[in-house]
């Protein structure tokens, strides 16, 4: 009997190791493995701050002219109505004015393309028509690069009269704007 009581306890205590011991290793195993991903995420987050810091102190380093010039170039929402005036007041100088104006949210349409991983574009598409000469044309395309508004001409298309030294123009922009 004294020889098995020996050999009885280390059974029990090989037994207990399997069952009870071997579980709680393998937890522990998990929570070091969630504790290196939290430290990975709060490494990542102190990087996040730092880069926030940094652009926040680049932007405070811009004068109150360079924002508003920055805003009048891509505001924070689109206008439709003061584009089309703004593009319109060009034209003046050009003793002509804009006609056949369409608009296209190029925003609407890509977020219905979604699903397709399509990005929403924050973009409207203007499209209009002019009647001027030549000449004037490319003035007027100047003075439109020259505007704060950022926008690129993505149409050009013309039709002319024989009898006239004027063209019609239909003319198409794409005018940004962040969110």
């Amino acid at each position: 009997m004294r020889q098995i009581a020996p050999l009885v306890l280390l059974i029990i205590a090989i037994v207990g190791s399997i069952f009870y011991t071997k579980p709680l290793y393998g937890d522990i195993v998990k929570l070091r493995a969630d504790k290196a991903q939290y430290d990975e995420a709060l490494a990542n987050a102190a990087l996040l701050d730092t880069k926030l810091t940094e652009l926040i102190n680049t932007k405070n380093s811009f004068s109150g002219e360079d924002l508003t010039r920055l805003e009048s170039m891509v505001p924070h929402h689109i206008d439709t109505v003061r584009l089309v005036i703004e593009i319109n007041e060009i034209a003046k100088k050009y003793s002509t004015g804009i006609k056949a104006i369409r608009l296209t949210n190029t925003a609407a349409v890509q977020s219905a393309k979604k699903d397709n991983k399509i990005l929403a574009n924050n973009a409207v598409t203007i499209g209009y028509t002019v009647f001027m000469p030549y000449d004037s044309l490319t003035d007027f395309i100047k003075d439109i690069e020259s505007n704060l508004r950022l926008a690129d001409v993505v149409g050009l298309s013309f039709t002319s009269d024989d009898a006239k030294s004027s063209y019609t123009f239909s003319m198409t922009l794409k005018t940004y704007w962040t969110k």
